[in-house]
């Protein structure tokens, strides 16, 4: 009876242990950076002020990485966070607000996203400020 019990703790321990968090989250093995530049560096808006610019979109690629950048108005002062995602033939990308201490004025946003290891075939990418600006675009990297 003894045995049993010994026998049933380690296969439970076993299982416990083989379930760990560090195996739980899997590492992005496409996402490399953003670069930010306007107002999404956290400067303040000085000469950042944009009116002229239409909110945009464009890809490219160098060195077989793709570089998606994402230029865009919104209220001064507001720092975001992102996520991407790959998921097979696309590409997510969200801006949140990380902050909510506007300003009152109007400044121009750049974000580029970079990406590796992606396959030669092309993909959409679907890239959402907040819920009220949406960008759509596909990149072809099989050339």
């Amino acid at each position: 009876m003894k045995t049993i019990f010994l026998i049933s703790v380690t296969v439970l321990f076993a299982l416990i242990f083989s379930c760990s968090s560090d195996t739980a989250k899997p590492e992005d093995i496409y996402f490399v950076k953003v670069e930010r530049g306007g107002c999404a560096n956290g400067q303040p808006p000085g000469g950042n002020i944009e009116t002229e610019n239409k909110d945009t979109t464009y890809y490219y690629v160098n060195d077989g990485h793709l570089f998606i950048y994402v230029g865009f108005h919104a209220t001064c002062c507001i720092l975001y966070q992102y996520e991407t995602k790959v998921i097979s033939d696309e590409i997510v990308i969200d801006l949140e607000e990380a902050s909510n201490d506007p300003c009152d004025c109007i400044c121009w946003y750049e974000f580029t996203f970079e990406f590796k290891n992606l396959e030669a075939k092309e993909y959409k990418y679907n890239i959402k400020v907040e819920n009220y600006l949406t960008f759509e675009g596909k990149a072809d990297l099989r050339n």
